[in-house]
């Protein structure tokens, strides 16, 4: 991951400076090529010849190496963490993986030992008050100017979220869903015959050790 930070110049514009390299930039709020202005937040930058579009973060410009044009800020923040990945929506990705992990160093512990925890549990595990992790996870938003956020949307509907959602979805990053999809499918793999590719029904193990359908094998 690549960070621009952001200075201001004697005149009161704003310009980029690439901390690896060190090269400044003037920043663009236009979509490359045409004069359709990015949404609130958003700047268009040069990475190695190439346009991307960040969102900006505070004093910090959060890069994700990738090139894409963004959508609306309110779409994206409705997408689910999948779909964000699977849509290159990284930014925003990026951005609720690091309001997890700031969580997880408020807490003092790692995201993964936290992440299937509920906020009720983890108060009792870690002697921190709910009421502060709320209100450090809804100023930390506020600071990346995620007004329409998972967790927002949450707690203003579910009024069980303090003992049934896990840490990881109030922050929306929760992939649950995908790791289960992704387990039953190799359950499925590891259940179903080579030659046929039917889940086993009668299944037969040869001598090299390899298990197949008796049908199959037979036939």
């Amino acid at each position: 991951m690549d960070y621009f930070s952001r200075k201001k110049s004697s005149s009161g514009k704003y310009y980029y400076i690439n901390e690896i390299t060190g090269e400044t930039q003037w920043g663009f709020n236009t979509y490359f090529k045409t004069k359709k202005r990015l949404p609130k937040g958003w700047i268009r930058l040069n990475l190695d010849g190439k346009s991307i579009y960040k969102y900006i973060l505070g004093k910090k410009v959060l890069t994700c190496f990738y090139s894409y044009s963004p959508k609306s800020h309110e779409e994206i923040l409705k997408m689910t963490y999948e779909q964000l990945i699977h849509e290159e929506e990284k930014e925003e990705a990026c951005r609720r993986q690091n309001l997890f992990e700031k969580v997880s160093r408020l807490l003092k512990h790692t995201p993964e030992s936290i992440c299937d925890e509920s906020l009720q549990y983890l108060s009792t595990k870690t002697n921190v008050p709910v009421e502060e992790i709320i209100a450090y996870i809804e100023e930390t938003e506020l600071a990346t100017k995620a007004n329409l956020s998972v967790f927002s949307k949450i707690k203003k509907s579910d009024i069980h979220f303090l003992s049934e959602r896990s840490i990881r979805e109030l922050c929306g990053v929760n992939i649950r869903e995908a790791e289960a999809s992704k387990a039953m499918g190799e359950i499925d793999e590891e259940l179903s015959c080579y030659i046929g590719g039917t889940i086993f029904k009668d299944p037969v193990m040869c001598s090299s050790g390899h298990t197949y359908e008796r049908a199959a094998i037979e036939r």
